[in-house]
This record gives C-alpha cells, sequence and structure tokens, in this order.
C-alpha cells in the first residue's frame, strides 16, 4: 500500500474499506451467481452463508459510507488498486499491491463467514 504519510490513521482506516469492501461485495456476489448456476449439493446452505455474510458487509458499507461523509472525504477510482483522495482539501494519491489487496480482502471475508 502506498498512502501519503499526511493522512491519519483514522482516514487511513476510512479509505482502505471503502476501497476493498467494494471489492468483497463484488466477489460474494460472483460466487452467489456462481454457485446458484452449478449442481452443488447443499446449494442452499452456500447461498444462506453468502447471503448473511452480504448483510453484514452492507452494514459495515454503511457505517463505512457514514464515516466517508463525516470526514468529508472524496474517492475517485483512478485504476484497478489506485485511487485519488480528496481529504481536508488536499489530494492524496492512493495505490495498493494486488498482495496487500488480497491479503485484507481475504483476513476480512473470513470474518464475515465465521461471525
Amino acid at each position: 500500500m502506498v498512502m501519503d504519510n499526511q493522512l491519519r490513521e483514522d482516514e487511513k482506516q476510512i479509505i482502505r474499506e471503502y476501497i476493498f469492501l467494494s471489492l468483497i461485495k463484488l466477489a460474494l456476489q460472483r460466487n452467489r451467481k456462481v454457485i446458484n448456476i452449478t449442481n452443488t449439493k447443499f446449494k442452499d446452505l452456500y447461498i444462506s452463508n453468502i447471503d448473511e455474510a452480504i448483510h453484514r458487509l452492507a452494514a459495515d458499507m454503511r457505517k463505512n459510507k457514514d464515516a466517508v461523509f463525516d470526514h468529508h472525504i472524496r474517492i475517485t477510482r483512478r485504476d484497478w488498486l489506485s485511487y485519488e483522495v480528496n481529504v481536508r482539501g488536499r489530494v492524496f494519491t492512493v495505490h495498493y499491491h494486488k498482495t496487500a489487496a488480497a491479503e485484507w480482502i481475504g483476513e476480512r471475508i473470513k470474518e464475515y463467514f465465521h461471525h
């Protein structure tokens, strides 16, 4: 992750969640769609677990959206894992490496399924 050191830790966390929670949502929705069209045993159980994870994710996304609003943060996607962030009237470039993003997303998805 490349982030400007002038961002506060709470701002970094809000930005990170804003970016990665939406990627988690896309992944869970895709997995739900794929499982739904397969001939998998216990399909309903898998779909139910994914739906519960999506529900918890949606609650986190609402909280994050409120935090983005409260901190007056504007985030604009430039590339797959590269964003322009406007915080406190200043513009920062935020870039995540695939490995760091995958690790954070993987850990967070585990939390949604082990809740």
